[in-house]
């Protein structure tokens, strides 16, 4: 199961991620708007898994994965939600990289 945000305009036409996430990056939503997701996939995972053995897959941008506190953040949500950590991941879409991490110079 991979979990998706969708956004429609006022009009109900869909916007597309592609617009909306570098948007929200730009302005700053990204963090909130990445927490949400999270919260709320980890919190119905948690029954799908229990029920089914079903895992979910989160994607995250870019801007969310160079926040040093972001893996403290998924494992409290973790905790939170109750969803053990095997049945969730991540995926990041190479675009929203500078450089991959393991290649990126510590300051």
């Amino acid at each position: 199961m991979e979990a998706l945000l969708r956004f429609r305009a006022p009009d109900g036409t869909p916007v597309s991620p592609a617009l909306f996430v570098p948007v929200a990056e730009e302005i700053g939503l990204i963090g909130r708007i990445g927490s949400w997701v999270l919260e709320q996939a980890c919190t119905d995972a948690r029954e799908w898994h229990a029920a089914h053995g079903i895992s979910v897959t989160v994607n995250v941008s870019g801007r969310q994965l160079r926040n040093p506190r972001f893996a403290d953040e998924v494992l409290a949500t973790l905790g939170r939600t109750g969803l053990p950590a095997p049945p969730w991941s991540w995926r990041s879409p190479r675009r929203s990289w500078s450089r991959p991490p393991w290649r990126r110079r510590r300051r």
